[in-house]
């Protein structure tokens, strides 16, 4: 029931349709989760549902699945599902915080460094663009590594939605 997108995507999004009302999934999401003999755990506040792997199971790579139950505008009888799987918040977070403080000090020293060859001055500064374009590259291939770790726990979650879904006749 997950899409499925052929290119790579670091945060990948789904979605999909299901005929039962709004309150019936999520009473069904609800039942599934206390019913579960899989090493899973979710939250569900309001239409939101945030699915996790235990405590003891997660580490840094671990992926978090949150999707929400809403009424299509189309056809009232139908309950879409959209979601997004990926990396924790607070990795997301950090990775996000790392390329953008690389990106600037790149972008600062690199302009710093164009300018004194302009002036046809030398400055060492000059060489922070491909260094620091090296480190970003390091950091995209250590989510990617990150990514590769996390993907049987990537597994769980989406065959517990998928598995949910199907056994209760969605």
């Amino acid at each position: 029931m997950v899409s499925k997108s052929k290119l790579p995507r670091i945060r990948p999004r789904f979605e999909f349709a299901i005929k039962h009302s709004k309150e019936k999934a999520l009473k069904i999401m609800s039942d599934a989760l206390d019913n579960t003999n899989k090493r899973i755990e979710g939250v569900i506040i309001g239409n939101h549902v945030m699915l996790d792997v235990i405590k003891e199971d997660r580490n840094f790579w671990s992926p978090q699945m949150n999707f929400r139950f809403t009424i299509d505008d189309d056809e009232p009888s139908v309950t879409k599902v959209k979601g997004i799987i990926g990396p924790r918040p607070a990795t997301w977070t950090l990775f996000m915080f790392f390329y953008f403080l690389i990106g600037t000090i790149g972008f600062l020293l690199s302009s710093y460094g164009l300018s004194k060859w302009s002036l046809e001055e030398y400055s060492i500064t000059i060489w922070a663009f491909p260094i620091l374009l090296v480190v970003m590259a390091t950091a995209f291939i250590a989510g990617k590594i990150g990514e590769g770790l996390g993907k049987d726990q990537t597994r769980l979650l989406t065959s517990f939605l998928d598995e949910s879904i199907n056994l209760n006749g969605f």
